[in-house]
């Protein structure tokens, strides 16, 4: 059994992980000071990666859960992922460390695995107020199939590493089948209903004309700034913030523009940066039920933008640039839907006259 130890050497800040390799010569490997936390994880894995041949194959080195956590976190954190990707996988973990209630990695098995599958499952077709539960009983927050995929690959990928690092047996990990969504592609009646909901709240109806004009994410809309209007072009400029990826410029309708300029003018206060003087509220369900769209949500107002550029012939591949997808198919699958108007144009070229 090879070992790994750790050494520091006279007048040098830091610490060194040492060991020899397969040729019997020594060799090491620096981390300074702000690196510490590092070291412990670089040890057990050098440990692991000297000696997989003195052990049994498929056998895995059991290390308290808490250790692996935090040397996986640590592994996310050097390949310098977002914040909100960490808080994603912290997440993850929370949830999965309440179903499996795992003390080591040598309990990470298809069975633990399968207990947090099953109480995501729960959790989508049960939801209790946190108000109204009595006490001891469990809460369950309703999650939709997608957000349990999210966790699921999350777990995944930690699964995957701890594999590697040989602390867990690998083991396949499925999705759960997602049940189809039905999407809502709103009639310009409906449009105007929504419009006619807000009243004389201006934020809100200006809102829902900037989703359905330009196709922008809540999140899009939320971020804005009024920097982003460019009045004289016509055009507002976003960073998308589910991608990540600047947009040089959305097209705005010329239509829109009178109202854009009176609301920039009565609505956006002195020293005000942002477009919109506040983030999405629960409004929104009281304008969608005063409009008799109660089944709608508002990323169908993105949706109903592509379905109506596609009706007035906007080629698909402009619309793909439009919404920043980096794949078509997503654009033609989840985006564009044709309407009862199409369809009845399709059959009635039918001859069904020459039959009868």
């Amino acid at each position: 059994m090879r070992k790994v130890w750790i050494t520091k050497r006279k007048g040098i800040p830091g610490w060194y992980v040492e060991w020899y390799n397969d040729e019997f010569r020594r060799r090491s490997k620096y981390f300074k000071p702000e690196f510490k936390k590092y070291i412990k994880p670089f040890q057990t894995r050098k440990f692991a990666e000297l000696n997989s041949d003195v052990r049994p194959v498929g056998s895995v080195i059991d290390i308290p859960w808490n250790s692996f956590k935090q040397q996986y976190l640590d592994q996310k954190q050097i390949e310098g992922i977002s914040a909100s990707s960490i808080k994603d996988i912290l997440n993850t973990i929370r949830l999965f460390e309440k179903s499996s209630q795992v003390a080591s990695t040598a309990a990470i098995t298809r069975s633990s695995i399968n207990a947090f599958i099953t109480d995501l499952q729960k959790r989508s077709s049960t939801r209790i107020d946190k108000e109204n539960s009595t006490a001891g009983e469990k809460v369950y927050y309703k999650l939709s199939p997608n957000t349990i995929n999210k966790h699921i690959r999350n777990i995944r990928a930690m699964i995957s590493w701890g594999a590697k690092s040989q602390f867990i047996a690998d083991t396949e990990i499925k999705n759960v089948k997602a049940d189809d969504k039905r999407i809502n592609i709103l009639s310009d009646s409906d449009v105007k209903n929504l419009l006619a909901a807000c009243g004389d709240d201006k934020q809100w109806r200006m809102r829902i004309l900037m989703a359905v004009c330009t196709g922008l994410r809540r999140s899009d809309l939320d971020n804005l700034k009024l920097r982003d209007i460019d009045v004289d072009r016509k055009t507002v400029s976003i960073v998308n913030q589910k991608t990540g990826k600047v947009t040089s410029y959305q097209p705005l309708p010329d239509t829109l523009m009178p109202a854009i300029e009176n609301f920039i003018l009565e609505e956006i206060a002195d020293g005000q940066t942002n477009f919109f003087k506040y983030k999405f509220t629960k409004k929104w369900d009281k304008i969608k039920q005063a409009a008799g769209l109660g089944e709608i949500e508002f990323h169908d107002l993105r949706r109903t933008f592509g379905s109506m550029q596609a009706d007035a012939g906007v080629p698909i591949k402009a619309l793909q640039e439009m919404y920043n997808h980096s794949n078509i198919e997503t654009t033609m699958k989840h985006y564009i839907r044709t309407n009862d108007s199409e369809k009845r144009v399709g059959v009635n070229k039918l001859k069904v006259e020459s039959w009868l």
